[in-house]
């Protein structure tokens, strides 16, 4: 049914069809009853004309009188937010005027005139003002950010002194260390180059360099088509450890493709994927590590991935943080005295939740966090902030870092 024929229909019912009256063979008494009855039929008629005229500007009257309404609370408002804002910048300036006068012992007439008691009551009226104020102001910001940003991006906005992240069942605030070095890479300072891969720049100057990191799982790599794309650097992964078995591989493509990067003038490092429950499994690892790097040459750093296992349960799960830290420790120490450049790899998770990074925060960071802007305050060494860059050369998607040379 269209809309309003349920009207139509019961209006007919209401007003039924009549005909001219016809000539009665009975009496002059039916006769007259007849036409007074279609005259009072004919006035019942005509009522709902009138009344439909009058009810149409009755509607009218009262949509006029409603906006009106409206009108009237809109400036209302208005004039109360503005006579608040008043009322708070006055107030700041009381304050600030009783408090010099309190502390120089001097005034003018008018604040030389306030009692003591009177001085408290100013003072406590107007920051009352100032908070309600301040309050209104942060419900519309937070109301603001919230329908722009998403509810993490407007929580991090409104606490930038900490990182906050989620945890298993819940969320975690965790303070920034002021002492400890930043990065410096602010949004503005990040921008597009011709490929649509970030970069950091400082006034004109570029102060980064795209970089890929690949395993098995890219396949057959064309290393001269990334070289002639502007990539010409590249973390390969060397191996893992089993997150069930515990068992030590190396990854099936790490032999071809550090040859091929270095036959194209790419720059590699590499990076093992941790299962370590112990220290003397982390020398292990390192061992593994050390003993298929022998054969070549690596420029860039040899970096420990310590990540959570998400969808499925890992030998290492039950680590706590003190353990986990000596475990990577152990590697990163071999790592560097067998004359590599050692480097840690995670994200927001790894880095605050798995370890103590101010226990190894002497080594390298290569921190991951998808993302057009990066969330992290301290030194970072490359940011793997994609992983569905392409790259002429590699089949399919792959990660993208942005690596500090």
């Amino acid at each position: 049914m269209e809309p309003g024929m349920g009207i139509r229909e019961e209006h007919k019912r209401d007003f039924p069809e009549v005909t001219e009256p016809t000539v009665f063979s009975s009496s002059n008494t039916q006769q007259e009853e007849h036409l007074r009855a279609l005259r009072s039929h004919r006035r019942r008629t005509a009522r709902p004309r009138r009344r439909k005229s009058g009810l149409a500007l009755g509607v009218l009257f009262v949509t006029i009188l409603i906006a009106a309404v409206l009108f009237t609370i809109l400036v209302m408002r208005l004039r109360e937010e503005k006579a608040a804002r008043q009322r708070a910048e006055e107030a700041l300036k009381t304050i600030s005027e009783i408090e010099a006068a309190r502390g120089a012992g001097t005034g003018n007439a008018q604040t030389q005139a306030y009692t003591q008691v009177e001085l408290d009551m100013l003072v406590a009226e107007a920051k009352e003002d100032a908070a309600a104020e301040t309050e209104r102001a942060l419900r519309e910001d937070l109301k603001e950010r919230l329908e722009g940003q998403g509810l993490t991006s407007a929580i991090r906005s409104f606490y930038p002194e900490y990182m906050f992240y989620q945890i298993p069942g819940g969320y975690r605030f965790t303070l920034i260390d002021e002492n400890r070095p930043k990065n410096g890479i602010t949004k503005e300072s990040l921008q597009r180059e011709e490929h649509g891969w970030l970069q950091f720049v400082t006034g004109e100057e570029v102060k980064s360099a795209p970089m890929v990191d690949v395993s098995q799982f890219q396949g057959e790599i064309d290393w001269q088509a990334v070289a002639e794309a502007g990539v010409k650097h590249a973390m390969l992964r060397v191996g893992y450890r089993g997150y069930g078995s515990g068992k030590l591989l190396v990854d099936e493509c790490f032999a071809q493709n550090i040859q091929g990067a270095a036959e194209n003038g790419v720059a590699v490092g590499v990076y093992f994927f941790t299962q370590a429950i112990s220290v003397e499994e982390a020398h292990e690892e390192a061992a593994l590590v050390i003993e298929q790097l022998a054969p070549y040459e690596v420029q860039l750093p040899v970096a420990i991935d310590v990540e959570r296992i998400t969808n499925d349960t890992a030998r290492a799960d039950a680590l706590d943080k003190a353990t986990r830290t000596g475990i990577v420790h152990a590697f990163l120490e071999d790592i560097r005295e067998a004359g590599y450049t050692p480097m840690i790899y995670g994200g927001v998770y790894s880095f605050f939740e798995m370890l103590e990074m101010s226990e190894i925060q002497q080594y390298e960071t290569w921190y991951a966090y998808y993302d057009d802007e990066l969330y992290y305050p301290y030194e970072i060494r490359a940011w793997q902030y994609t992983e569905k860059a392409t790259v002429p050369g590699i089949s399919g998607k792959v990660d993208m870092n942005l690596l500090i040379p």
